[in-house]
């Protein structure tokens, strides 16, 4: 088997070497608090985790930290659960012996899905305030905090933005092309000024990003 644990499955995700080190370190927090709450490390025993197991540490999770944080964490273990799949490790003697026992059923991280995605984009008109505030949230993974607090000061001329995140600690990404358009469709239609501590995203005129 290629992959041994949840960090070597995290590392071998595209992208993961090009990441910012601080991005990385904070992945890998998030993957010690994740498995500390489902008491697993290795990819076998990830493999034949219920859906009741899930939950259980979910509830673990929510009694120590804030909603959002358990979220993220919860997040990190649909991707873990989505890249076996896609590496068929999924397929090992581990998970094939669930399949038998009847419990093949891929439990539930409450995460939005692709098709759930779709929706959200679909039901959100184009132009709109709200197109922009879900595509930079889906495509960047940003709080919606961090967003509310983002000003056009924070992005460069080349499209990269450049937040404070959660600790205080200095974020820098490029913004993918669709969700900055949808920003800039949005700004141009409320006809808002272009000074560095204008919101991003402000709800009109005067600014007010919430």
């Amino acid at each position: 088997m290629a992959l041994v644990t949840l960090e070597d499955a995290l590392k071998s995700r595209d992208g993961w070497s090009r990441m910012p080190f601080e991005i990385q370190a904070g992945r890998l927090y998030t993957l010690r608090r994740l498995e500390t709450a489902l008491g697993v490390t290795t990819i076998l025993a990830f493999a034949q985790l219920s859906g009741r197991a899930i939950e259980d540490a979910r509830v673990r999770l929510l009694q120590k930290y804030k909603p959002s944080t358990v979220q993220q964490t919860m997040r990190l273990g649909h991707l873990l659960w989505r890249t076996l799949e896609r590496e068929e490790l999924m397929h090992s003697h581990a998970w094939l012996l669930r399949e038998k026992t009847g419990g093949a059923k891929p439990p539930d991280w409450n995460v939005c899905r692709p098709n759930e995605v779709d929706l959200l984009i679909k039901t959100t008109a184009s132009g709109s305030r709200e197109r922009a505030l879900v595509l930079m949230l889906l495509w960047h993974g940003l709080r919606v905090s961090e967003l509310c607090r983002m000003t056009v000061g924070d992005v460069n001329s080349a499209g990269e933005m450049e937040w404070r995140a959660k600790g205080g600690k200095l974020r820098r990404m490029q913004i993918q092309p669709v969700a900055w358009e949808a920003v800039k469709h949005w700004r141009k239609k409320m006809g808002t000024r272009e000074l560095p501590s204008t919101p991003l995203i402000p709800a009109g005129p005067i600014g007010n990003p919430h």
